[in-house]
């Protein structure tokens, strides 16, 4: 990973220079200058530094600690002059600055923020991508793809990869290489389909094309879709649900997976005004949904909840009794 400390004002404004970091395979996170002066560095092996010219003492102490530490580096733009010991220079303007000759390839692209950020990435990748670990995730094949990862919030099992092509002129083929934790199945969110399984030692390879300006969503989840159990009741006036996705294992899968909820009646009609559209808790693998009933539309007698896991398309369903 690399950290971003600011310029000494909060500030983050290099909208070109981000990207061309993720596009460059570098797993870059941003950070404040507070979260630098309360130790974040210590989760990192690198830091950038963009148009930093002032620090606060404490801040600067911190920023010193970390380029001493063996094994930590430390990167600066050409308009930082404020540096730590065996900073590596990147020789350019993280603002943008990128020469004619520079992006004379992307003069087909009509944005000139979107060239630069082209530029800048492949030299990126010569500066700073070869001087880190690699990440869990790469790409190549484009210079104007960049990945981002989403990551579920509490103890969730589930992260979304999103696949971003810049160029809104063009389509751009990319090769994407996945490894990471054990039994991590990787899903195209918007067909359902199985990419592979990652782990460790058995990274997944997969190519794709996406289209310009536009993306690709992958769901990254620790373990498979495999079925959905449902339970329902009827009591005090209101429909109640406990729903969960299944693992190979029959264990809940903590990811905020999304679901749709339909009842039907005893009479067979699905009933529209029922219909829930929610998510699991990634927290505990569970949803629970409560709905009071109509009583004057609705019929006593045995009623059927139907659930889809919206990603892969699994679906079931479970009869209910309704007095």
């Amino acid at each position: 990973h690399i950290a971003h400390t600011g310029s000494g004002i909060h500030a983050f404004d290099a909208s070109w220079f981000y990207p061309a970091l993720r596009i460059a395979n570098v797993p870059v996170d941003v950070v404040t200058d507070q979260q630098v002066k309360s130790g974040i560095l210590n989760e990192y092996k690198a830091l950038i530094l963009y148009n930093f010219n002032y620090a606060s003492r404490s801040l600067w102490n911190a920023i010193d600690k970390f380029s001493k530490t063996p094994g930590k580096i430390v990167f600066a733009d050409n308009q930082s002059n404020l540096l730590p010991r065996n900073t590596i220079k990147i020789p350019f303007n993280a603002l943008g600055d990128a020469p004619p000759q520079g992006i004379e390839k992307y003069k087909n692209i009509p944005y000139y923020g979107t060239r630069n950020m082209a530029w800048m990435a492949g030299q990126l990748r010569e500066i700073v991508s070869s001087k880190i670990p690699p990440g869990e995730i790469r790409v190549s094949g484009s210079e104007l793809v960049a990945p981002f990862l989403l990551h579920s919030r509490g103890k969730g099992q589930a992260r979304m990869l999103i696949l971003v092509n810049y160029d809104t002129t063009s389509s751009q083929a990319v090769q994407v290489f996945l490894q990471t934790e054990s039994d991590t199945v990787i899903y195209e969110f918007d067909t359902g389909k199985e990419i592979g399984l990652a782990t460790p030692t058995q990274p997944v390879l997969w190519n794709t094309t996406i289209k310009p300006a536009d993306w690709k969503i992958y769901l990254l989840c620790k373990g498979k879709i495999e079925k959905i159990d449902i339970k329902a009741g009827y009591s005090d006036d209101e429909f109640q649900f406990q729903i969960k996705i299944l693992d190979e294992n029959n264990r809940p899968l903590r990811a905020g997976l999304p679901v749709k909820l339909e009842l039907v009646d005893p009479e067979g009609s699905p009933i529209s005004e029922y219909v829930k559209y929610s998510a699991i808790n990634p927290d505990d693998g569970v949803l629970k949904i409560d709905i009071p009933r109509a009583k004057l539309m609705d019929f006593s007698g045995t009623w059927t909840a139907k659930v889809e896991e919206l990603i892969t398309g699994k679906k079931s369903s479970v009869k209910f009794s309704v007095k």
